[in-house]
């Protein structure tokens, strides 16, 4: 009863965060995020919590039979908040602290991001093959865990071993072996009977030791030499850094209009004849008696800027048929 009621507080007090400005609180990707999740992965466990009750049979039957009636939000729609909010720090280059707090480009939308909030965006970004970015967001989780904590909140919002187990394999998917063994050794001192970790730990292990330079391998015990086992490794604030993603690597133009949508473009305005507003006629019959009004803002490649093709009215149907039914 008393995680249902944490819940309940929770949902309300987003709610009332959002009263009287609905329009303008699931605009920000902040709140969408956190609407979304608290209605689908936080519901789907408060469910599971319900159903385990025989006292609460009844109210598990009504939960269920409102999800069936009403349209609730899916985990498709969850992923799709996640990959905005994803977007929105590679694009403009938000650190993960920073946005993790509510600050986007310096300026404060709230609201704060739990250790939970964090573990769910590093899951998505596993889930996306985005390791390097699992383990930052999964650190941030590390983080505001270690800050609920002290804060004495009475609800655990994600398990230490949870955050540990991602780690570890995102670190391993990127070749750090030694890194994936340091938060396998986590894992295990928090969830010594984990299925998998123990396995985990002999394969980094026998995998460090026959790549160790120093050609020892490991100790009489099994046990790797001091520095060999992960556990010295630096923070990973250190190690993890905010920046070059794999995508920038491997598509090279997507930093390009990451850029231009910073407003860092290195693009030279030196007079060019050629760059003029026109009426284009085009080759349609119905531009010979409405021609376009036309920009040129480029040259090689060619750009150009239509303006007024829609009218306020159009534009607002548009927007109408795009709002949820």
């Amino acid at each position: 009863m008393y995680s249902i009621q944490v819940y309940k507080e929770d949902y309300l007090k987003s709610l009332g965060s959002a009263d009287g400005q609905e329009e303008d609180f699931v605009s920000n990707p902040l709140n969408s995020f956190i609407l979304i999740k608290k209605l689908t992965s936080d519901f789907d466990e408060l469910h599971s919590l319900v159903k385990e009750s025989s006292s609460l049979e009844a109210f598990s039957a009504n939960i269920s039979d409102s999800r069936k009636s009403q349209k609730w939000p899916t985990n498709e729609d969850l992923k799709g908040a996640a990959s905005a909010l994803i977007r929105l720090q590679e694009v403009y280059k938000i650190n993960t602290r920073d946005m993790r707090k509510g600050v986007l480009n310096g300026v404060e939308y709230g609201p704060i991001l739990s250790a939970h909030d964090c573990f769910e965006l590093g899951r998505q970004t596993y889930n996306d093959g985005d390791h390097h970015r699992t383990e930052i967001w999964m650190t941030e989780a590390l983080n505001r865990l270690a800050e609920e904590e002290e804060e004495e909140k009475s609800k655990s919002t994600v398990p230490k071993s949870d955050i540990y187990e991602y780690m570890a394999f995102s670190a391993y998917i990127q070749g750090h072996l030694r890194r994936a063994l340091k938060f396998t050794n986590l894992l295990l001192k928090e969830s010594p009977n984990h299925p998998r970790a123990p396995g985990n730990k002999v394969y980094y292990e026998n995998a460090i030791a026959e790549a160790s330079p120093r050609g020892g391998g490991s100790r009489e015990d099994g046990s790797l030499p001091k520095g060999d086992d992960g556990l010295d490794d630096p923070s990973e604030d250190v190690v993890l850094k905010e920046g070059t993603s794999a995508q920038d690597i491997l598509y090279p133009e997507t930093s390009q209009y990451q850029r231009l949508c910073r407003g860092e473009s290195n693009k030279k305005h030196k007079h060019d004849p050629e760059l003029k507003c026109f009426l284009d006629f085009g080759e349609h019959p119905f531009l010979k008696i409405g021609p376009v009004k036309a920009e040129k803002l480029y040259s090689n490649p060619d750009i150009y800027m239509y303006h007024d093709v829609l009218s306020d009215a159009e534009i607002q149907t548009i927007k109408d048929m795009a709002n949820p039914r």
